[in-house]
């Protein structure tokens, strides 16, 4: 599991999926833009992602970054697979 450190307040966050806007813990000491890493916690149910453990990129741990670039990869394959099949 990876090391979440809440800095004590709360922020607005645009969902990456539907892009409404909601406010959560601030994991990532936002400044200037609303963050945009998390899901708001209806997509998380329609998901069937875990809300609460949700983490920003770099406050993974290196195994978890380097399955996350895995995964990337493969949908990146599929994505081109799909489109070459389909033409």
């Amino acid at each position: 599991m990876s090391k979440r450190t809440y800095t004590g307040s709360y922020v607005a966050h645009v969902c990456k999926k539907c892009g409404c806007m909601f406010v959560a813990e601030d994991y990532t000491k936002a400044t200037a833009l609303p963050p945009s890493w998390r899901y708001c916690k209806s997509c998380c149910k329609e998901l069937g992602i875990d809300y609460e453990q949700q983490t920003p990129y770099r406050n993974r741990t290196p195994e978890e970054r380097q399955r996350a670039k895995e995964k990337a990869e493969r949908l990146k394959q599929a994505r081109e697979n799909k489109t070459k099949t389909s033409d």
